[in-house]
């Protein structure tokens, strides 16, 4: 898979729902600051999800926006994969015209909001220790380990997240879907919203066309830089050699010194371990830990293969993953 949920939004139209008593719209209405005058303006907002489509209309009916998996939309579910949105897209505009009375343009030429690139890993029976390995990478500050590293998080507050999660137990979760194609896929993540301003700068533009973003090169880009840059393409080596490896690359107490430091990040919060020793002691250990395969540590009894994107080549068509439910 490499493209998932994309936001779009449609400026310039006279927006209003469609046969509004046969579909449930929610209205709200928002206060916000007029930057020309210093006033406050009332912004009421008609919104309605439906067929997995969620739509709003803002401003008066001035703007649209639109929201959707384009997997989900073409084939039902998001293991499915869409590298070439086309028919993704039209589907998405003829839906959204049987809701919504106004001129809805070709989506290719609209202003894209938030996109996300994803793709499926399959480790297998490994998947818990790979998750387990993965929650322990110091990609940013910002990192959550939910449900016992079940689902790992980096995100910062300009609007960009990198998430890895066990899909089966996701589906199961959200989707109340119990799929055996599921089983051992290790989800991979990355959603970028137009406020990150990172497909502004890779683009060279200030308007986010949905056509540009919505690339399978754009999409392959992204993800293959945000694996090497979190670290995920890297061996995972087995805890128990630790000693063995060290004892043939160091001497005396800085083979018990760099044990305790493996030790102790397979045991502890990062953060904890950081906060307990002295700056560059730490990131000299982990410097060290590195050169010889033990960092990334891993409490895997095998070692674990790096985790590497398929050449671009094998992710540009469609493709349709037909679920079985148990």
């Amino acid at each position: 898979m490499v493209i998932d949920t994309i936001k779009l939004r449609v400026a310039n139209g006279l927006f209003q729902p469609k046969d509004a008593s046969t579909y449930p719209w929610k209205s709200a209405i928002y206060s916000d600051p007029d930057l020309k005058t210093g006033e406050t303006r009332r912004n009421t907002v008609q919104s309605l999800t439906h067929d997995g489509v969620t739509v709003g209309i803002h401003n008066s009916g001035r703007l649209l926006t639109m929201e959707a998996s384009l997997p989900k939309l073409m084939y039902g579910n998001n293991l499915s994969r869409v590298s070439r949105p086309t028919m993704a897209l039209r589907r998405l505009r003829e839906l959204v015209r049987d809701l919504v009375t106004g001129p809805i343009p070709g989506l290719a030429d609209s202003e894209c909001l938030r996109v996300d690139f994803c793709y499926n890993f399959f480790v297998g029976d490994q998947l818990p220790d790979y998750l387990a390995a993965i929650s322990k990478l110091p990609h940013s500050r910002q990192r959550f380990v939910y449900n016992g590293a079940r689902s790992i998080e980096w995100s910062s507050n300009n609007g960009r997240r990198i998430i890895l999660y066990d899909k089966d137990l996701e589906m199961q979760h959200n989707d109340r879907i119990a799929a055996p194609e599921a089983k051992g896929i290790l989800r991979f993540e990355v959603q970028i919203r137009k406020k990150s301003g990172f497909l502004q700068r890779r683009l060279n533009t200030q308007y986010l066309v949905t056509g540009d973003v919505v690339s399978a090169a754009v999409a392959y880009a992204c993800l293959g830089e945000t694996v090497a840059a979190i670290g995920m393409d890297r061996t995972f080596k087995p805890a128990d050699i630790a000693r063995s490896v060290l004892a043939r690359n160091f001497s005396g107490s800085t083979v018990n010194r760099l044990l305790g430091l493996h030790h102790r990040l397979q045991t502890e919060p990062l953060e904890t371990v950081k906060r307990s020793m002295g700056r560059s002691t730490f990131f000299e250990g982990l410097r060290q830990l590195k050169r010889v395969g033990l960092w990334p540590v891993s409490m895997s009894s095998v070692e674990l293969s790096p985790l590497k994107l398929p050449p671009i080549g094998e992710l540009i068509s469609d493709q349709e993953i037909k679920i079985t439910t148990v």
